[in-house]
């Protein structure tokens, strides 16, 4: 039988501020021009300045643990969401008494130094694991740095959802390389265009072969889809769907989402 350690993570809520970003020494968060398309990448430039008068030796903001970022719905309470920078890794391990766990390998970033006047800056993306969190409208997102106690300026970013998203969900959707849950959560939004989509999913803990015996049944369903879209009769049902999706994201009206044949 294995263990896991689990770590322990206190976060903020949405509208808390870590500590205010001072002017000698800030984190500047920006991102290009739009339009930002809900299911492509959007990439977004992380700023290190250091306005002070000595150099400022911080550990490396990409590679740590502290340092992460996050979003949430602009104008809202809810929780912030978002993600770390830096990546923990497991071992296995066996402890005195012959247990097996899996053990947490925490990043030991680097030191970086920051001159006078200077800039560390790197990239970064809206969400590095897509899991279905984000979802067309506004976002409201910040970097935070844990040990330094400082959090960047808030950028609003407006997530639309185009006729390219529906390219970007049905390359994940039909693609089986891809985990069962990601696949899953961007079906969703192929439902949405097409209501009369039913696609019958695996349950997660399915054996293997149980679940290549579904994917046939799964494919056939998204080639109907690709039929659908294509078919020259159903642009106008596919804008309606696109602009309803855009204006109520969270409408699941003709969804058909099932998991292991039931909904």
């Amino acid at each position: 039988m294995k263990a896991i350690l689990i770590l322990a993570v206190i976060a903020v809520t949405c509208s808390t501020s870590i500590a205010a970003t001072t002017t000698e020494r800030s984190i500047i968060l920006s991102v290009g021009d739009g339009p930002f398309v809900f299911g492509r990448v959007v990439s977004l430039t992380v700023s290190y300045r250091n306005g002070g008068k000595e150099p400022w030796v911080v550990p490396t903001p990409s590679e740590s643990i502290s340092v992460g970022l996050r979003y949430c719905p602009s104008g809202s309470e809810q929780h912030p969401q978002g993600y770390d920078f830096g990546r923990i890794t497991t071992t296995p391990f066996k402890g005195p008494d012959g247990e097996e766990m899996e053990v947490r390998l925490f990043p030991d970033p680097k030191p970086v130094s920051i001159n006078r006047g200077q800039v560390h800056e790197f990239k970064v993306v809206l969400e590095r694991d897509w899991t279905g969190d984000l979802k067309p409208g506004l976002w409201t997102v910040w970097i935070v740095d844990d040990n330094l106690k400082l959090e960047s300026n808030r950028i609003e970013i407006p997530l639309v959802f185009t006729a390219d998203s529906i390219a970007a969900c049905f390359e994940v959707a039909i693609d089986n390389k891809q985990p069962l849950y990601k696949r899953k959560k961007h079906a969703k939004w192929l439902q949405k265009i097409m209501p009369d989509l039913n696609l019958r999913w695996p349950s997660e803990d399915m054996p293997a072969d149980k679940r290549l015996e579904m994917e046939p049944d799964i494919m056939k369903g998204l080639q109907s889809f690709k039929v659908f879209l294509n078919d020259p009769n159903n642009a106008g049902v596919v804008e309606a769907a696109i602009q309803n999706i855009n204006d109520d994201p969270d409408d699941n009206k003709g969804s058909q989402l099932q998991n292991d044949g039931s909904l």
